[in-house]
């Protein structure tokens, strides 16, 4: 028989609880605790359902008043407005209202980019948000038109402020000259995974480059754990004619996989380079726990030289615009344990 209560307050507390058998080892012992089966919500929900429906208001008043200043407009006003984005659509390839991505699937379903969106491309790192952005970019400047104004002035029929933008740009700049053979070995590399048809993926390589990276060259840094992880980077970088792709998103994480690899040289000899500790715990170089602004107040450069091999040079730090007091400047050596403490 159902339990009954004289008023909602009664149903508030002895939220049910679920042993997950299956997700525990046998002599541990985990409950879930079921709130979708409290009428009035966890205190959580509850929390999280005010933090919603307060930004949908928000924006929704930003909607209201954030373009063109609020309020009620004019019919005629309106009239016109629609009438030019209708003429604006009317001409554009594909009868968009809005500018086009050249991603014809978004653009039946959104009508181009509209200068009233706000889209956030949201997901997991490596799945493609920086390649669709710049492709939308890269198509929307192409498509870029213009018309001349009876004034002398240039009216954007597609592209808008990037095209132009990019048109300028480019009629500034010369091409710069290239090596055909470069160019042709750049290419052979990067295509040389799908050629493969059997070794290691991107996924196993990369988890490989980041368990080197924190174990070998996160702070407190030890010289001699930097050269061990540089040994073993160069292990890693030896398997690289075994890496395999099956499609085009792996090859882009392959790419970015020895990317990663790049970086980790890079920090590996960047820590060494700089024989001192600075910006406290960051670079805490144990083996030279202090500061030495005599000799290492600048900048450090890193590069490849002729031979591929990875240099280094000093650049001097440019004189701050706004003066920054001596206390101001080490301040990051406050964070957390200060270095001498922490080398012993």
């Amino acid at each position: 028989m159902a339990t009954k209560f004289d008023n909602i307050l009664g149903t508030i507390g002895n939220t049910p609880l679920v042993r997950l058998s299956k997700l525990a080892p046998a002599h541990v012992n985990v409950f879930a605790k079921l709130e979708a089966f409290n009428p009035m919500g966890s205190v959580k929900d509850r929390l999280a359902l005010g933090i919603i429906e307060d930004a949908e208001r928000r924006l929704y008043e930003l909607a209201e008043v954030g373009r063109y200043g609020g309020g009620f407009q004019k019919f005629e006003t309106a009239l016109t407005t629609a009438v030019d984005m209708a003429a604006r659509a009317y001409q554009r390839e594909g009868k968009l209202s809005g500018l086009a991505t050249g991603l014809k699937d978004l653009d039946s379903k959104m009508g181009g980019l509209q200068s009233s969106d706000l889209i956030i491309v949201a997901g997991r790192p490596g799945m493609g948000k920086t390649a669709l952005a710049t492709n939308v970019a890269y198509n929307v400047a192409r498509a870029w038109r213009g018309e001349v104004r009876a004034d002398g002035h240039i009216d954007t029929v597609n592209g808008g402020i990037a095209g132009r933008t990019a048109a300028d740009y480019c009629a500034e700049i010369d091409l710069p000259a290239h090596d055909t053979a470069d160019i042709a070995a750049e290419q052979a590399r990067v295509l040389a995974p799908t050629r493969r048809e059997d070794g290691l993926t991107p996924y196993e390589m990369e988890f490989k480059t980041r368990r080197l990276v924190n174990d070998y060259l996160q702070p407190p840094k030890i010289t001699a754990k930097i050269n061990i992880g540089q040994e073993r980077l160069a292990e890693v970088r030896a398997d690289l004619d075994q890496l395999v792709v099956r499609d085009p998103h792996e090859l882009m994480r392959a790419l970015e996989t020895q990317s990663i690899l790049d970086c980790a040289d890079l920090a590996a000899a960047a820590s060494l380079y700089r024989t001192e500790s600075r910006w406290g715990l960051y670079h805490l170089r144990v083996d030279y726990p202090e500061t030495d602004n005599d000799n290492w107040f600048c900048h450090s450069m890193h590069y490849k030289d002729a031979r591929g091999r990875i240099a280094h040079r000093k650049r001097e730090v440019a004189p701050y615009i706004v003066p920054v007091a001596a206390d101001e400047m080490s301040a990051y050596h406050h964070l957390r344990i200060k270095t001498p403490v922490a080398a012993e």
